[in-house]
């Protein structure tokens, strides 16, 4: 629906002024987002063996950078997006992804100036890759894309474990059609679609039931008989642990429980297909800027210490779920209704 409603701004936008680049594209986009699930990069060549693997389209709402979509591995580590303060593709670290949305020009691996990273038939090469030794970024001449692929299924998934009711101990998938949002989030589903887990607006934490409360929980009901630690996000690259599980009595932390893996199910359409791509406009202001095509290595601009190297993960402090006794046949992974209940964690 969103796509559809896009298509025809960008008509819109065309019919008055045909000659408008951005809304050429954005038209195209906008028709290859209603035939696709997105599409999947592949990438070489750098000497980072983390950043040499399939990225895909992350999709939903609050995943988009200065108007383009982000591509993400599939342990969630980086992603790609689109820099317009230097007219290129760039790939960053998953904690700075907030910052890019800001316009950090943060990034340690990037592509040619005004190269269309998503053409099948032209693939990007040439890449630059910043060397944390030497503190200068390197021309990789044959790194870059080696495959574009259009997808056939794009769900991120969230897989949890440590639970003593063994049924939660499962992989969920993301669910972001309208229809199936809750507090302006995606909801995540267990494959037999028993169980999901939801954003909690009123305790600001993520939250598991049972799927016979969705039309509840989206009414404003706050079931639930796991949560996530206090604003902590679940699909970060820290694999979220200090989870709390209600136990039928009260609410018990387990400092191993939590998020196991975050990961993508990508499937590849089989028809071939030419991605159209975007073009950005702004000039390089260099904020760690990196070398157009024709420098083979260039010493990297002020502010280098961006392209530093992932840090290690790091847990969320625990905090327990306010509310949402469910009943033991719930616990027990009956299709029951959950009892709401203030039932506090000391």
């Amino acid at each position: 629906r969103m796509s559809e409603t896009a298509k025809a701004d960008f008509e819109a936008a065309l019919a008055l002024n045909p000659g408008n680049d951005f809304s050429r594209w954005g038209l195209e986009a906008a028709a290859e987002q209603m035939t696709s699930q997105g599409l999947q990069l592949t990438l070489t060549g750098f000497v980072s063996p983390g950043l040499n693997t399939k990225f895909c389209e992350r999709r939903r709402p609050g995943f988009q950078v200065q108007g383009y979509p982000t591509y993400w591995s599939p342990d969630g580590l980086y992603f790609l997006y689109w820099c317009q303060k230097e007219s290129r593709w760039k790939a960053a670290r998953w904690v700075d992804f907030e910052k890019v949305k800001k316009g950090s020009a943060v990034g340690f691996i990037a592509a040619p100036v005004n190269d269309d990273i998503r053409l099948v038939d032209n693939l990007s090469k040439g890449w630059h890759e910043f060397d944390g030794t030497t503190q200068a970024w390197r021309g990789r001449g044959a790194s870059g894309v080696s495959a574009v692929a259009k997808l056939e299924t794009n769900v991120q998934t969230i897989t949890l474990s440590g639970f003593a009711t063994t049924k939660l101990n499962a992989r969920y998938g993301e669910r972001f059609r309208p229809a199936m949002l809750v507090n302006g989030h995606e909801t995540y589903w267990t494959a037999d679609s028993q169980y999901f887990l939801y954003w909690s607006a009123k305790e600001d934490r993520w939250k598991g039931t049972l799927s016979t409360d969705f039309e509840r929980v989206q009414g404003g009901a706050n079931p639930g008989f796991i949560g996530a630690p206090l604003g902590a996000d679940v699909t970060s690259a820290e694999l979220v642990k200090g989870w709390h599980e209600w136990n039928g009595a009260q609410w018990v932390f387990g400092e191993k429980s939590g998020v196991l893996s975050i990961g993508t199910l990508a499937a590849v359409q089989l028809a071939p297909f030419v991605a159209r791509g975007s073009r950005g406009t702004a000039a390089n202001d260099g904020l760690s800027a990196v070398p157009a095509r024709a420098a083979a290595v260039a010493p990297v601009a002020a502010g280098a210490p961006e392209a530093e190297a992932a840090p290690p993960r790091k847990r969320r402090a625990p905090g327990g779920p306010a509310e949402g006794e469910p009943s033991k046949a719930a616990r027990n992974g009956a299709a029951a209704p959950v009892k709401e209940a203030w039932a506090k964690v000391p």
